[in-house]
Order: C-alpha cells, then sequence, then structure tokens
C-alpha cells in the first residue's frame, strides 16, 4: 500500500508541474497581443516584470522537475515497474530538465514560442503521468 502511494504521489507531482506550465503559458498568451513581436528591449516594465517572475518560475519548475526525477528514479530501483523505467527514458531522451532551463531564460525573447513551449510541457508532464498509472488499479 505504501508502494501505491509513493508512486500516485509521483503522478501527482508530475501533474502538478503540468498545471504549473499551462498556468504559465496563459499567462504569457495573456501578453501576447502586447509583446508579440517586439524585442525583449522593447517590451513595456510591467511585461518585463511579468517575463522576470515567468522565467524565475520556469528555473524552480526545472528544479521541481529535477526533484521528481531523482524520486522516481529511487522508486524504480526499489519497485522496478518497468512503466517508470519507461517514462525516466523519456525524460531524459528529450532533456526535459535542461530544456525548462532554457526555457526560462530565453522567454523573454520569443513569447509565442515560448507560451507554445509550455504548453507542450504541459501535455508532456500529463502524457507522463498518465503512463504512471497502473491499468489494472483503475487510476486508484
Amino acid at each position: 500500500m505504501l508502494a501505491n502511494l509513493e508512486g500516485s504521489t509521483l503522478v501527482k507531482r508530475l501533474k502538478a508541474a503540468s498545471r504549473k506550465q499551462y498556468r504559465i503559458a496563459g499567462r504569457l498568451g495573456d501578453q501576447l497581443s502586447d509583446a508579440f513581436g517586439n524585442s525583449a528591449t522593447a517590451a513595456s516594465t510591467p511585461q518585463r516584470n511579468l517575463f522576470k517572475e515567468l522565467s524565475t518560475q520556469q528555473a524552480q519548475s526545472s528544479q521541481d522537475l529535477s526533484h521528481i526525477v531523482d524520486d522516481m528514479q529511487a522508486y524504480f530501483e526499489r519497485r522496478g515497474f518497468v512503466r517508470f523505467k519507461t517514462v525516466l527514458e523519456d525524460i531524459l531522451r528529450q532533456d526535459a530538465i535542461g530544456s525548462l532551463r532554457q526555457l526560462g531564460d530565453e522567454l523573454h525573447k520569443e513569447n509565442g514560442l515560448s507560451m507554445a513551449q509550455c504548453e507542450y510541457w504541459s501535455d508532456t508532464f500529463d502524457r507522463w503521468a498518465e503512463d504512471l498509472v497502473d491499468p489494472a488499479a483503475g487510476g486508484t
């Protein structure tokens, strides 16, 4: 039972990371019409402050994902579930941690692309969380 709880916690953490990326994309989308096509230096002070805040959130997201990956690796080593190995390999293959870090660094430069990338990571984290759920357990 404890192992199931630990596994479901990893699922919940990935779902939370997914929601965070979705919120960041939404906030970028709210600013997109005013900032789209403008250089980073042409952004207004409120936009620059928002981009700085969202960049900080992306850096934290990268750190959070790093912790999730470490915990998932430890869980896999103890339990040996293939679905955890598959998700771990996918996370590493896509360099999700580095990609989030880079996204945070470049968020202010490419607003539209950054929004699309946030939406991509939101969907990907959600998919990975679903991939971890044991189909025999019915998601519980």
